[in-house]
């Protein structure tokens, strides 16, 4: 955790120091430059695990937007929005050595370095990021000797619902006055064996923003 913490602070300061040297935003399209923005996006969230095939859940979530010139840091939060959705994990303990987890929510929260390579009306973006996702209403299947095997269950769990990432995002922005709309397509790496979720998540989303101030000169 202190690693992904340093991580992520390290994102924001390699956000703020390698603007310097970039080109000016144009003004007409995308974001607009030292600029805060606020928003929230929506779509789908594309997932697998063990005891469950590939498949989608809806996806909402909200941002904050910090940008430069040519680039900007994201923070965002969101939440697939499963019901029910079945996940697994080795437990000897059971008879085929398999103890099954259902939950509802996949939790995410990241920060994106996010760079702007061209000028035009509809503003192209990509980006590259870390963050931590996590299974929420977790419930562990089955039966246990005695509550102290089940409180050790609910702690392994917790342990293999949560896992560390690193992103790549691009899509496609346009701004008109202080409102911006966007779209875009985020993929993250795969946990660690043995995790919960399994392999790379996917995700499809579009949204709105709303620059509530200027960046370099304080909220308006």
């Amino acid at each position: 955790m202190r690693v992904l913490t340093r991580s992520l602070a390290a994102l924001g300061l390699a956000a703020l120091a390698g603007t310097t040297s970039l080109g000016a935003q144009d003004a007409a399209g995308g974001v607009g430059a030292f600029r805060f923005y606020l928003g929230g996006q929506a779509g789908a969230l594309v997932f697998e695990t063990a005891a469950q095939n590939s498949g989608g859940v809806p996806l909402v979530g909200g941002h904050a937007l910090i940008t430069a010139k040519r680039a900007a840091l994201l923070l965002q939060v969101d939440a697939g929005l499963g019901s029910d959705e079945l996940a697994a994990y080795s437990d000897p303990t059971e008879l085929d050595g398999v103890r099954t987890v259902s939950f509802d929510r996949i939790m995410r929260y990241q920060a994106v370095l996010m760079a702007y390579p061209l000028k035009s009306h509809i503003q192209p973006f990509v980006g590259v990021g870390f963050g931590i996702m996590t299974l929420s209403s977790t419930e562990i299947e089955g039966t246990f000797v005695d509550a102290e095997a089940e409180a050790e269950a609910e702690e392994i769990v917790d342990e293999l619902g949560s896992t560390g990432f690193a992103s790549f995002t691009a899509g496609l922005e346009s701004r008109v006055g202080r409102l911006n709309a966007f779209g875009q397509y985020l993929v993250t790496t795969a946990p660690a064996d043995g995790r919960l979720i399994v392999g790379a998540t996917h995700t499809l989303a579009g949204g709105l923003r709303f620059s509530i101030g200027k960046a370099n000169e304080g909220f308006e």
